[in-house]
């Protein structure tokens, strides 16, 4: 199975709730959390892992795509 995954715009509600079902029901070893703003994508990173622990390695990644 994947142990890393990468969401682009995991900052954003459905982006968020994603995250955390791949963390529930996949297991992953690293999320990549990527948002346009680097304050968004870093404080997504936060939450999460108050809520996880350090069982998953939260990276936030900021940027324009294009």
């Amino acid at each position: 199975m994947y142990h890393d995954f990468l969401i682009l715009g995991g900052a954003g509600l459905v982006g968020f709730q994603v995250c955390r079902q791949i963390v529930l029901n996949l297991r992953p070893r690293r999320i990549v959390m990527a948002s346009l703003l680097e304050a968004e994508a870093s404080a997504a990173c936060v939450k999460l892992e108050k809520e996880f622990g350090d069982q998953v390695a939260f990276v936030p990644a900021w940027g324009n795509l294009f």
